[in-house]
């Protein structure tokens, strides 16, 4: 008599979450995020502190991206507005520390004219 093969079940993949906790607010479980596809349309809401934002996506992108993307750009403003931000000239972007140690944000190194405009510009300042 021949032994049957035990059937092997697959556990489901992990659900992406459409809830998340408020970064202005602070609040839990309170921001949801709404995708309408055909139309390329992203968009959040707190229910608390009645936080908006909205955006363009692609076909790929999750709930959970469109909240990261909000949060990068709710940091960025912040950034901007203590004066820590980006130096952009000639379509090169970089941390003006970074840019003053060779490195640009990503950790590659910069070539030898971009450094010297950087540096140009920060000594202007």
């Amino acid at each position: 008599k021949k032994k049957s093969r035990k059937v092997v079940k697959k556990a489901p993949p992990p659900k992406v979450p459409k809830i998340f906790d408020c970064p202005k607010c602070s609040n839990a479980q309170c921001v949801e995020v709404k995708i309408k596809r055909t139309q390329f349309h992203g968009s959040l809401k707190c229910q608390v502190c009645r936080a908006k934002y909205s955006t363009k996506i692609n076909h790929l992108m999750k709930e959970i991206q469109v909240f990261c993307q909000w949060r990068d750009d709710l940091e960025q403003k912040e950034n901007m507005k203590l004066g820590f931000g980006e130096a952009k000239e000639e379509g090169f972007e970089a941390d003006s520390r970074a840019a003053i140690e060779g490195f640009s944000r990503h950790s590659k190194p910069i070539k030898k004219e971009q450094h010297i405009v950087v540096k140009k510009r920060l000594l202007r300042q």
